[in-house]
């Protein structure tokens, strides 16, 4: 629950701080404390379990520090091999930053629009443009999450 003089944040996103997670930050831990390496190597030994890999396979968790649109950022630009594409299918203002990132780092796009706040159906017509891929190319799609 959020105090009640606490100010609303309304910004798209779990930006408001409950009571409980404000009491849990108050107290502070370095990143050279014994107590912290260790939360840190088990929360990523919990990525890697959750992923069904292990760091003895070659597998590794990096914990990325920074926004929601920056971790978008640094997998959009770090996973797409040069000859890779996006197909971004947009309804809103996520969609459209993540179209603005990959223009940004010249990564090649085609977006599909969608009427805003409305999750696309199997339904969706993907104009020919779009669709025709040669067998070389590699296509990612980054759409909206489906509706709870």
């Amino acid at each position: 629950m959020v105090d009640s003089k606490d100010k609303p944040l309304f910004t798209p996103g779990p930006l408001t701080t409950s009571s409980t997670v404000k009491a849990a930050m108050s107290r502070d831990l370095g990143s050279r404390d014994t107590e912290f390496i260790s939360v840190i190597r088990d929360l990523r030994n919990k990525l890697l379990q959750l992923a069904s890999v292990s760091q003895t396979d070659g597998w590794e968790a990096v914990l990325m520090q920074g926004s929601g649109t920056f971790a978008i950022e640094s997998v959009l630009s770090s996973i797409t091999p040069p000859d890779g594409k996006w197909l971004v299918i947009i309804n809103g203002a996520y969609g459209e930053r993540i179209l603005k990132i990959l223009e940004r780092h010249n990564i090649a796009a085609e977006a599909i629009r969608c009427p805003k706040m409305n999750c696309p159906t199997s339904t969706l017509t993907v104009p020919r443009s779009k669709a025709a891929v040669s067998r070389t190319s590699r296509w990612y799609i980054a759409r909206p999450p489906r509706a709870l």
